[in-house]
């Protein structure tokens, strides 16, 4: 037999003996990727991660007097969320004292208020409503109040509370100076600041601005 092919034998001979030959404690750490993690480096790398799945805007519907308790503490926490680096201690406190005799209030006596709450699973997450202004306002509708907590950021479900408040009226609304947040929601929906300024009052000195589109 020729010695080349002889030499070739044994290197099959030995390369099934080896892939035959038991997993030792050395082989089984090396193949799950202990230690260095370069099995699992290699995975991870080629594996695809699941995609990320945005979250869909909570639901909205036209609020009713039985709603007045849910959007008060809607109404408190997601002041509390947005307004707490721009307002003081005590003007958030009185605001929470009486946030659920207002809310009874409004929705008991609307007054052509249109006032509509956003649920996720069934809980209140967020709240908006409008009101027609006088011949002389600066635009025939004004969007009094728009309030989402803190996990409802970038879901959309602001955007879904806008457009049913107002939908793409010519309007008016008011927000925190300090609020750059809010502005910048705001302007994307086509408002701009139109010079004109306020103070909250009621022992609050917040400036706010007038947006308008």
């Amino acid at each position: 037999m020729p010695s080349t092919v002889r030499a070739f034998l044994e290197v099959v001979k030995f390369s099934r003996a080896r892939s035959q030959r038991p997993m030792t404690a050395e082989r089984s750490r090396q193949s799950s990727g202990v230690p260095g993690m370069d099995s699992l480096a290699r995975v991870s790398a080629i594996s695809p991660q699941p995609p990320v799945v945005p979250r869909r805007p909570a639901r909205v519907r036209l609020a009713d007097a039985a709603d007045a308790v849910a959007i008060a503490d809607v109404h408190v926490r997601s002041y509390e969320e947005a307004y707490s680096s721009l307002l003081s201690a005590e003007v958030i406190a009185r605001h929470a004292q009486t946030a659920r005799p207002r809310w009874s209030e409004r929705l008991s006596d609307a007054r052509g208020d249109h006032y509509w709450l956003a649920e996720r699973s069934g809980q209140v997450v967020g709240f908006s409503w409008a009101q027609a202004t006088g011949a002389r306002a600066v635009r025939p509708l004004e969007l009094v109040g728009l309030y989402v907590l803190a996990a409802e950021y970038g879901t959309g479900t602001a955007d879904v509370l806008l457009e049913a408040a107002v939908g793409d009226a010519p309007c008016f609304l008011w927000v925190a100076e300090g609020n750059a947040r809010a502005q910048a929601f705001y302007r994307r929906h086509g408002f701009e600041p139109d010079g004109a300024v306020d103070v909250l009052g009621e022992g609050d000195d917040t400036t706010t601005l007038r947006m308008v589109r």
